[in-house]
């Protein structure tokens, strides 16, 4: 998490490091499933930003699943992350601001 400090930014309110999802059960839904949840619960406990670190797949290429933890940013997208920077050559952080319910 070196690169974090040099992205300039304030820190977030909230953040989803991980996902573990056994590997039986994986393309399922579940991370995205887990990602709603906390979505929710941050919203009810008072919003605020929220960043991920999620790992960016490249196109065309294939990626063991084993090492998605953090999740892929296609779906951190899917639920209105932004990407502000990266933290290597694969692993992102994204944000998001959650709105008080």
């Amino acid at each position: 998490m070196r690169g974090y400090g040099k992205l300039d930014m304030a820190p977030p309110d909230w953040r989803i490091t991980c996902f573990f999802v056994d590997r039986d059960r994986r393309g399922e839904g579940i991370a995205k499933a887990a990602l709603q949840g906390a979505l929710r619960i941050i919203a009810t406990k008072g919003g605020g930003t929220v960043d991920g670190y999620p790992i960016a797949i490249p196109r065309g290429k294939p990626y063991s699943n084993n090492f998605l933890w953090s999740g892929a940013a296609s779906m951190f997208a899917e639920f209105g992350f932004r990407r502000l920077g990266n933290l290597g050559s694969s692993k992102l952080v994204v944000r998001r601001i959650v709105r008080s319910r």
